[in-house]
């Protein structure tokens, strides 16, 4: 089974979804990646139906590597991708690691097309010795300063 282009991809996506009802998946999504977990398919969902003016960068800085600069920084980053209407940057616990904490980094565009090209240029793109993690984020959560997504 393969994803079309973006029209074709809704009965794409509906195979998607009646597979992974099914718990599994045979064949193969996105060029030659066969989708073998639960966590690969959330993933791939996620890809499909949650767009959003808003992305989430994880996985980018430590606690300690954030600095007065460093929304400049990423601000000027994702300008190449289109206009940057803000930049928040959070520091949380870490749920998977006890005691440790986590900065993740929002940057909201003007539009959905703005923010799906910085995640597709983003996502995976090493920075600081350190692969990316760029996936777009609730709309509304980020509006209420919910960051904890």
């Amino acid at each position: 089974m393969r994803l079309g282009g973006p029209a074709g991809s809704a009965a794409a996506a509906q195979q998607v979804l009646a597979a992974a009802a099914q718990n599994s998946v045979t064949g193969s999504l996105e060029g030659d990646t066969l989708v073998t977990s639960k966590a690969q398919r959330a993933a791939i969902m996620q890809k499909l139906w949650a767009r959003s003016k808003v992305i989430c960068l994880r996985n980018m800085v430590e606690v300690d590597e954030v600095d007065s600069q460093l929304e400049e920084e990423i601000s000027g980053e994702c300008s190449k991708y289109g206009k940057v209407d803000k930049v928040v940057i959070a520091t949380m616990d870490d749920p998977l690691h006890k005691g440790k904490k986590q900065v993740k980094i929002f940057v909201s565009f003007l539009d959905e097309h703005q923010a799906a090209a910085a995640v597709t240029a983003l996502d995976k793109r090493w920075f600081a010795g350190k692969s990316v993690q760029a996936s777009f984020y609730d709309q509304d959560r980020f509006n209420h300063n919910d960051f904890s997504g």
